[in-house]
């Protein structure tokens, strides 16, 4: 439970420390994501999340669609 209010869903959900593992992200910009509510997360203590794991793919998989293609010595 929260703080003892609703039962906490951990159901493909994963800890920031796992997040940061996954994508590469740093743990406050994955908290920032979670806040701001960019991707789908439970707020467990004052400072620790859960995030769905589905919702981070997805959100890092729409931030690499959106950059343009960097250029690459050689590539013609």
């Amino acid at each position: 439970m929260i703080n003892g209010g609703d039962p906490v869903v951990t159901e493909g959900y994963i800890t920031t420390a796992e997040g940061v593992e996954l994508t590469g992200y740093h743990v406050e910009y994955l908290r920032y994501l979670a806040r701001t509510g960019a991707i789908k997360a439970q707020k467990v203590t004052p400072r620790a999340w859960l995030i769905n794991r589905q919702s981070l793919l997805d959100y890092q998989e729409t931030v690499k669609m959106g950059r343009p293609r960097q250029e690459v010595a050689g590539d013609d």
